[in-house]
């Protein structure tokens, strides 16, 4: 399973930075890991505050099922990081709505 990452054979030809991570749309834990790289990516470069920047990365590493979402979603979610990030945030969430775990037996 990729888990996120570019297998090394699904790198794009030219990629500058491959510690970026792709979205797939596996789960919520790789959509968290993604947010966070693209995070980082946008502080490294000093474009925290340019949100038009961010959103336009992120569209660049969306696949798979995530990317058949993104293309659903309309500009005014895909031109906001802010409301995109929520949105995939509520599309993959850790744990299935409505469902609390069970606290450990003691």
């Amino acid at each position: 399973m990729i888990s996120g990452r570019y297998a090394p054979n699904m790198r794009p030809e030219g990629d500058q930075n491959p510690d970026i991570l792709i979205l797939n749309g596996k789960d919520g834990v790789e959509c968290e890991e993604w947010i966070r790289s693209i995070q980082r990516e946008a502080f490294s470069q000093g474009k925290t505050d340019d949100k038009a920047w961010v959103v336009a990365l992120a569209a660049t590493r969306i696949t798979g099922q995530a990317l058949r979402w993104y293309v659903r979603q309309g500009d005014e979610i895909t031109s906001d990081w802010i409301k995109l990030r929520s949105a995939l945030l509520n599309q993959y969430p850790t744990e299935p709505l409505g469902i609390v775990p069970d606290p450990p037996s003691v």
